[in-house]
């Protein structure tokens, strides 16, 4: 167990660790409860522990080669058309992949906490009893990692939900290259940001983020109980599309600093080219271009951030691709639709990591036709990825006891964001106003 679980002694944690260590049939109720460290765990049926099990295999080398020759669709939709889970392709990228020791991890080439994960619901907590409620889908963010919704998970796992963090399609791989002290740029960036782009969906294949949530919800359909999913930045778009698929299965979606399209749309999307790689000299080099989030990226990876903080612009049009699409089937879906899930979006004013103008015009299209569905609001002066204290290390995160009391509230009741002060965001149509944060959770000045 990692330690942060080890702390809560509350939960049943499911990673593929279990996957390789419980290779035989569905693992019963009485190891699932003797896995929880002396807490007991709501049950689990066992279509959910199968389905579950196979997916946790293609990310287990030893599970992987037989699932992939058996189920060779499901392999594509997770790993493109690369050759398995965690299997560098290159000496040079190997020696850089193994440079940053982040023990105690067995493989040097995968972090546990970028692997899936399931935390089984608590019956019972602090000695009081806990009524069963149903299932959480949280989706990480674009080169990010399951890791950043531990926290969140625990807490709604003591309340009476089950939480599934799935792995982005062609995602979780690392870690990623950081110097040998803080401030210091890696080397090998450009190799690396090829071997991470390799896994992902490139940008003739956004279909694989629709085939992918539809995979998810074969696996969530297995777990009784109401159903909600909520997501961060990418992992918010494949989220919006997990509960929209299955309208009649989700209850409400959370969608946090939302990814549709980057802010900077200096970089034109590219003209749909159907060969791959494609035959356009000037399109391949700018989807060769390598992005980068930045040296806070290798810092914070060295003090604990698990992903990756380099990719190909072929992936991040990937999954532009993948969103236009997805607004375009909004666009069709939410007037003929009689059940819509209620969608509680949390942005983030002037967001340097996503367009947020185009945000509000999803809201709108969806708002327009469900409006007693759908909330906004907006935070001022926090980070992009302000889930996770793994994302910012040694930050006061002053706004996440506010939030994580209103995300919590509203699934369990539906109740959306409490509002405050008008947002910069605002216009005529959408008078968006600021998430409130109570005065005594903000920062002295």
């Amino acid at each position: 167990m990692r330690p942060w679980i080890a702390k809560a002694s509350l939960v049943v944690l499911f990673t593929a660790t279990f996957a390789c260590k419980h290779s035989g049939a569905p693992t019963d109720q009485a190891t699932l409860a003797s896995a929880a460290s002396g807490q007991v765990g709501q049950p689990v049926p066992d279509a959910f522990l199968q389905a579950y099990r196979d997916y946790l295999g293609f990310y287990s080398k030893t599970a992987y080669p037989g699932l992939a020759a058996k189920y060779p669709a499901t392999k594509q939709v997770l790993y493109g058309n690369q050759s398995g889970p965690y299997e560098l392709q290159s000496t040079d990228v190997d020696k850089l992949a193994r440079k940053t020791d982040f023990t105690p991890d067995a493989d040097p080439n995968v972090n546990i906490e970028c692997t899936p994960t399931f935390i089984q619901a608590l019956s019972s907590f602090n000695g009081q009893k806990v009524d069963f409620h149903g299932t959480v889908v949280m989706v990480h963010g674009f080169s990010a990692c399951p890791q950043q919704f531990y926290d969140l998970a625990v807490k709604l796992s003591q309340l009476g939900y089950h939480a599934f963090i799935p792995v982005m399609p062609g995602q979780g791989r690392g870690p990623a290259p950081a110097g040998a002290q803080k401030g210091q740029a890696p080397t090998g960036i450009a190799d690396m940001a090829s071997y991470y782009s390799g896994f992902m969906p490139n940008y003739i294949e956004e279909d694989r983020y629709w085939k992918y949530a539809s995979y998810i919800n074969t696996i969530v359909a297995n777990l009784p109980g109401d159903k909600f999913v909520m997501g961060l930045s990418g992992g918010a778009a494949v989220a919006h599309l997990i509960a929209i698929e299955k309208p009649d299965m989700y209850k409400r979606a959370l969608l946090l600093s939302t990814y549709y399209h980057q802010r900077d749309h200096s970089i034109p999307d590219p003209v749909y080219d159907s060969s791959n790689p494609p035959k356009n000299p000037e399109l391949l080099a700018m989807l060769n271009t390598s992005r980068n989030w930045g040296q806070y990226c290798y810092d914070n990876t060295l003090l604990g951030r698990r992903g990756i903080c380099d990719a190909k612009y072929t992936v991040i049009t990937g999954m532009n691709r993948y969103a236009a699409n997805l607004i375009a089937f909004i666009k069709v879906q939410v007037p003929k639709r009689p059940t819509w899930p209620q969608i509680q979006y949390v942005s983030i004013e002037n967001d340097g990591g996503a367009d947020t103008v185009l945000n509000a015009e999803v809201f709108q299209i969806q708002h327009k036709a469900k409006p007693n569905a759908m909330s906004m609001c907006f935070y001022r002066n926090i980070p992009h990825p302000f889930l996770s204290k793994y994302d910012l290390p040694g930050a006061d995160l002053y706004w996440m006891p506010s939030f994580s009391r209103q995300a919590i509230d509203f699934v369990k009741t539906g109740k959306f964001f409490l509002e405050d002060a008008p947002s910069v965001e605002a216009t005529a149509d959408l008078p968006f106003r600021l998430c409130d944060i109570p005065k005594a959770d903000m920062p002295s000045k």
